[in-house]
């Protein structure tokens, strides 16, 4: 079974800005170089992180997501 693995750029995503986040696919602490098809990203409180864009990599291996940071707070992003 394959788990997703993330990197966010920055690492900490402040009020008003933009960010990335790159997922991709790992198995245990590897990364497997397969492609994530169809990744859909859900906010949970789009009030604080919306998700603005999901699209591949040039490599295909990566899924890039956009994100903005609408207002502090804490919440979670679905990967599915």
């Amino acid at each position: 079974n394959l788990d997703f693995g993330t990197r966010f750029i920055p690492t900490k995503l402040v009020e008003g800005k933009e960010g990335m986040i790159h997922i991709f696919a790992k198995k245990g602490t590897s990364l497997v170089p397969e492609k994530i098809p169809g990744l859909t990203v859900t906010s949970l409180d789009s009030k604080i992180i919306r998700v603005l864009n999901v699209k591949d990599s040039e490599s295909g291996f990566v899924s890039e997501v956009s994100v903005k940071g609408v207002k502090a707070g804490t919440t979670k992003l679905f990967l599915a």
